[in-house]
């Protein structure tokens, strides 16, 4: 059955929004060509699955390169693909790309931008994954970026 603006009764429609971010802390996420349900009166914009904004944070967190911690007592970062400890001292701002491609939909993009560090061992350059990036500010990233175009679920 197909969805219904709640406000005209119109059908909802598929169509794609070009680009629109969201920022948590130091994480800012954008997606380009995001697929949602829309209203062709622009009362409303929907998500195309309720599914769908825990298949973006997965996916998304899946495909970013990210630090490991090791240590019992003094943890520290290490490369997610050498384990050589990484310098925390000297953290830049990353960029990273990630296609993602729902069910049916058309693919699009996002990209997730944060604290990251070089390996000075095999030159991986990957998300210092703490916590509190992990857990709260790319989750609420992506939330801030739905929430900015108006998406309800």
């Amino acid at each position: 059955m197909a969805s219904k603006c709640k406000t005209c009764g119109s059908e909802l429609m598929a169509i794609s929004i070009p680009a629109f971010a969201g920022k948590d802390g130091p994480v800012v996420i954008t997606f380009s060509n995001l697929p949602i349900l829309a209203c062709p009166h622009g009362h409303e914009k929907k998500m195309v699955d309720t599914e769908f904004p825990l298949y973006v944070l997965q996916t998304v967190t899946k495909n970013v390169p990210m630090s490991s911690l090791q240590g019992f007592t003094r943890k520290q970062h290490v490369c997610n693909k050498c384990n050589t400890p990484l310098d925390q001292e000297h953290l830049e701002t990353a960029h990273f790309e990630v296609r993602l491609s729902w069910k049916e939909t058309q693919p699009f993009g996002a990209s997730l931008d944060g604290p990251s560090a070089k390996c000075s061992s095999c030159m991986t350059l990957q998300l210092i994954k703490t916590t509190k990036v992990e857990r709260e500010e790319i989750p609420n990233a992506i939330v801030n970026a739905f929430e900015s175009i108006q998406l309800k679920r």
